[in-house]
């Protein structure tokens, strides 16, 4: 079992979510994210997210499960 420590910063994306009880269809709807690529987000997969979009992705969805994007 993985420790705090040992999380991948993406899964406190699929963490949040679910702890929250949204479905990927809400966060589509309300962000206007791609479904794929937030799935792609929530598993690491960021070879599936042009580059250029990449950080402004990971803000926005950050921003609306209001996951603290400091630490």
């Amino acid at each position: 079992m993985k420790d705090k420590k040992n999380t991948y910063f993406f899964e406190t994306f699929i963490n949040a979510r679910n702890i929250k009880n949204i479905s990927i269809d809400n966060v589509h709807e309300k962000t206007k994210i791609s479904k794929k690529h937030i799935r792609a987000i929530e598993t690491g997969k960021f070879n599936e997210i042009p580059s250029a979009y990449i950080k402004l992705l990971l803000k926005s969805y950050a921003n609306f499960l209001k996951i603290d994007t400091k630490e």
